[in-house]
């Protein structure tokens, strides 16, 4: 499967090119999931809002759940999600993946009413929540408890994906800190 991934600048609603920028994702995003069955969308860090990269085509072509990744650059997020995609594939279950490796977490509703999957609202001409989205969060094998206790929760609808440039370093790790105390 070819495993390009397209990136979009973080544009908003309310932006003059933003309905010019999606109509032109979503041609592209035709075109690969003729190709793939599925595809994948990236949307790069800045120094206001973090990188996440998601799938589009999973629920509707394969049967499986749209898959969520955060916090990962999104050459590195399409390389896991594919490696997730093929297991699931094969026969195994989110639950089966160990927890050391990955932690599947229902998207909230809220996330998939904002920003979240913006290509993937217009593609489909309907709003994400009608379709299983789940973040994957990397376990502690694979990142140190500084990158681990980082990710954003999506299945928590107060977490942020946008605005976390506006904080200081002091305010990141309060922010990180808070986050390490809900999950457990």
């Amino acid at each position: 499967m070819k495993t390009t991934v397209r990136q979009s600048s973080n544009f908003r609603s309310t932006d003059v090119n933003f309905q010019t920028m999606i109509n032109e994702l979503v041609v592209d995003t035709q075109m690969r999931i003729a190709d793939n069955g599925y595809t994948f969308q990236g949307v790069p860090a800045d120094s206001n809002t973090i990188a996440w990269t998601y799938t589009i085509g999973l629920s509707q072509n394969l049967g499986l759940p749209e898959l969520v990744i955060t916090n990962l650059e999104n050459s590195d997020a399409v390389r896991l999600i594919s490696w997730v995609v093929d297991q699931l594939r094969e026969g195994k279950t989110l639950a089966d993946f160990d927890s050391d490796l990955l932690v599947a977490v229902p998207v909230h509703r809220s996330h998939l009413a904002g920003d979240l999957m913006n290509v993937w609202r217009a593609y489909y001409d309907e709003e994400p929540c009608t379709a299983e989205v789940v973040q994957l969060r990397l376990g502690e094998a694979l990142g140190c408890s500084c990158c681990w206790d980082s990710q954003v929760d999506l299945a928590d609808p107060s977490s942020r994906l946008h605005d976390l440039g506006s904080m200081n370093r002091q305010q990141r790790r309060a922010f990180r800190k808070s986050n390490r105390r809900a999950q457990r």
